[in-house]
């Protein structure tokens, strides 16, 4: 493999590792934004389940 082929994967890799952050970050935001909204949907009189 040359040097141009080494470069590559390790930016293919570079990037892989960073959509997969950005994957987790955005699962995290939609676990707290479901987690404040099962906390304050009762106290606003909101439906609960959002979906049922």
């Amino acid at each position: 493999m040359s040097w141009v082929g080494i470069v590559l994967v390790l930016v293919a890799l570079y990037l892989a590792i960073k959509v997969v952050g950005v994957v987790f970050k955005v699962a995290m935001l939609a676990l707290v934004l479901l987690g404040l909204y099962w906390f304050f949907a009762p106290h606003l009189g909101l439906p609960w389940p959002p979906w049922g």
